[in-house]
């Protein structure tokens, strides 16, 4: 589509990126967890798309690039504002401006991946990642996604603040007082799916 696009390439380009950009929005500002799975190559888009996953699971066959430099294009779908909070901006500037191919190992290395496991187990374990955080409680889990997102762009007083705020609000919650009860009953809590 690139290729065959001529003069209109820069048109076909914004219109490509609109969809991809709201989708990534979305996701990283969704209240629930967002997991992630990769198995094979994670490049451009699809690379941005792999690192909004709160959890990154890649197979040992997967790989990252930007791919983008090697086409003289820049990257999209906000790698270049990813890359830098997950692997520190000397390591992103060298990743994106050498245009490199990291291995699902240097991926792990680098802050890219969170768990990197066999090819074959790769769908068990994304679907076993996926129940532990079905398990766990939503509100909670949503709210810390939400503070962490939000702490680079915040003072400590700030974050501090929305701290507050946000764990008196899960403190309000039935899965609050679920997790507790199972504490202090010496057992495992069963939060709410709703």
């Amino acid at each position: 589509g690139f290729s065959s696009a001529g003069s209109d390439l820069p048109r076909l380009l914004r219109d490509l990126t609109a969809p991809l950009h709201m989708a990534v929005a979305r996701l990283a500002r969704m209240p629930k967890p967002v997991i992630t799975a990769v198995n094979g190559a994670a490049a451009g888009a699809g690379l941005s798309l792999a690192l909004i996953g709160d959890i990154v699971l890649a197979s040992d066959a997967a790989s990252f690039s930007v791919a983008y430099p090697g086409v003289g294009l820049s990257p999209d779908g906000g790698a270049t504002f990813l890359l830098p909070r997950l692997m520190g901006l000397r390591r992103a500037q060298a990743f994106i401006l050498l245009n490199r191919k990291l291995s699902a190992a240097e991926a792990l290395d680098q802050g890219l991946a969170t768990f990197v496991c066999p090819s074959a187990d790769l769908a068990t374990e994304t679907q076993a990642m996926a129940e532990r955080l079905s398990a766990a409680p939503t509100l909670a889990i949503g709210r810390s996604r939400m503070l962490l997102a939000d702490s680079f762009a915040a003072v400590l007083e700030s974050q501090l603040e929305a701290e507050a705020r946000a764990i008196s609000a899960c403190g309000g919650e039935p899965d609050a007082l679920e997790g507790i009860a199972a504490f202090v009953g010496r057992r495992a809590p069963v939060f709410d799916r709703d």
